[in-house]
């Protein structure tokens, strides 16, 4: 049976705030918003495959972002370097 997952709530007002009004951003970095999408819709009580449908994405997109999105907060939501040797 597949884990449940979810995102943490907001630890304030302002927290809550700064994540809504990122995730509907028009100019915000596309990384970000979408992390931002995807914690407001686990708020609201949707699950991972509900989440991915609406996001246009894959299920599993949303579960292996989700670990990083609840520990580091709103810091972790960049996506990662790519890995590798870098071109000069």
């Amino acid at each position: 049976m597949p884990k449940r997952l979810q995102a943490r709530t907001a630890q304030d007002e302002r927290e809550e705030l700064q994540v809504r009004k990122l995730a509907g951003s028009h100019h915000a970095p596309a990384d970000w918003k979408f992390h931002a999408q995807m914690v407001v819709e686990s708020w609201a009580g949707k699950t991972p495959q509900e989440i991915a449908t609406i996001l246009d994405c894959h299920p599993k997109q949303c579960a292996s972002t989700w670990p990083d999105s609840t520990k580091k907060g709103s810091t972790g939501w960049g996506c990662e370097k790519a890995r590798g040797a870098s071109r000069a």
